[in-house]
């Protein structure tokens, strides 16, 4: 059969608009899912399902790694020995777990890096004083850092250390019960065990169960530099604390020593804090409440303080980890990163230093 010249150009250009059409991206293709974010006072950094972190925003102190720029407002790996399965940032350091290794970088003015040596040139250091020890989660704060083993003990090294030994190197803290998890501040760090919350502080010796909080053990916690929250098996939320800018989240701004039920719309799915503002993650968004100065909060409402939970404008989707420091948060959403609040050194990681009060997407790597 022969087709007229017209036809065959036009089967022409169908078989060439078929062949230029490019095939459905493979599994192998996609971007690495986000499954973790954690935040400094202007670094930012994730991990991702396959175990890789890129980090984000100043570098003075090491924060982006040895090899990282000055500064970046998009995503740059940080060179590991192998995947990372948890991480933590502090105010001006960041922590991994790297198989049974915890390995950190950045600041090392109060031995926050678990070691002796004073690297502030971005070298990822381990962690000396953990040898027999299983790490399962990392946390830090300002210029501490703590670890859960698999065998549910805690260790910190920094200056939460000090409580307990009056130097700053890695040693046991032996809280009541097991404990699930711990986050620590500048002088306080909380854990959460099977008896319930328990808190410390760098000056006084002992651990303090939190007034108020309900019979039985606590799941999650976080702590900021004027409140503390922990979750409860049924899911409830319960926070605590001095209560400035309305950290707490029970409407108010008064100092509440014991813990007080925080009405939430949903369950939370995560929990995280920054240095005067908390953040439950639910099944579709994310509420945060305490300072607001910065946009921190993620809401329409400008004011500088909301003392009530506040949905983060225009976040959708499962988020699986929200964190701040003192004047951005971000949050791992449905597997990709999200950051909001003040940008003027690219912590926000969306390519440019313009600081936002609604979240914005994180780029992909810088190559």
């Amino acid at each position: 059969m022969h087709l007229p010249l017209k036809k065959l150009a036009v089967a022409a250009a169908l078989v060439a608009a078929v062949l230029a059409v490019p095939a459905p991206a493979s599994a192998e293709d996609a971007a690495p899912a986000i499954r973790q974010v954690t935040v400094g006072v202007e670094h930012s950094c994730s991990l991702d399902d396959t175990g890789s972190v890129l980090c984000w925003g100043d570098n003075y102190f090491g924060q982006l790694g040895a090899d990282g720029p000055r500064r970046s407002s998009v995503p740059v790996p940080i060179a590991l020995p192998g995947p990372a399965t948890s991480i933590a940032g502090g105010a001006y350091h960041t922590c991994v777990i790297v198989a049974a290794d915890v390995l950190c970088w950045g600041d090392n003015y109060d031995r926050q890096l678990g070691t002796a040596n004073v690297p502030t040139d971005g070298a990822v250091v381990k962690v000396e004083g953990l040898e027999g020890q299983t790490p399962k989660t990392v946390s830090a704060g300002v210029n501490s850092s703590c670890v859960v083993t698999e065998s549910s003990e805690l260790y910190c090294w920094g200056e939460t250390a000090r409580q307990q030994t009056h130097i700053r190197q890695t040693v046991k803290f032996d809280v009541p019960g097991t404990v699930i998890a711990a986050e620590v501040d500048k002088w306080y760090g909380c854990a959460a065990t099977t008896e319930g919350p328990y808190c410390w502080h760098v000056e006084y010796q002992g651990f303090q169960r939190a007034a108020g909080f309900p019979a039985g053990p606590a799941v999650a916690i976080t702590t900021s530099r004027n409140a503390t929250c922990a979750q409860t098996p049924d899911d409830s939320l319960y926070c605590w604390g001095d209560n400035f800018f309305g950290s707490v989240g029970d409407g108010t701004m008064d100092r509440r020593p014991e813990a007080v039920r925080i009405a939430l719309p949903a369950a939370p799915t995560t929990v995280g804090s920054g240095e005067n503002h908390i953040c439950a993650g639910v099944v579709d968004g994310a509420y945060c409440w305490g300072r607001n100065s910065y946009g921190q909060v993620g809401a329409d409402d400008p004011g500088w303080a909301l003392p009530s939970p506040t949905p983060v404008a225009g976040l959708t989707g499962a988020v699986t980890s929200i964190d701040g420091d003192f004047s951005h948060t971000c949050a791992a959403v449905a597997g990709e990163a999200y950051c909001w609040g003040i940008n003027d050194v690219g912590q926000l990681g969306d390519g440019t230093t313009t600081s936002v009060r609604a979240p914005v997407k994180v780029l992909a790597a810088q190559a």
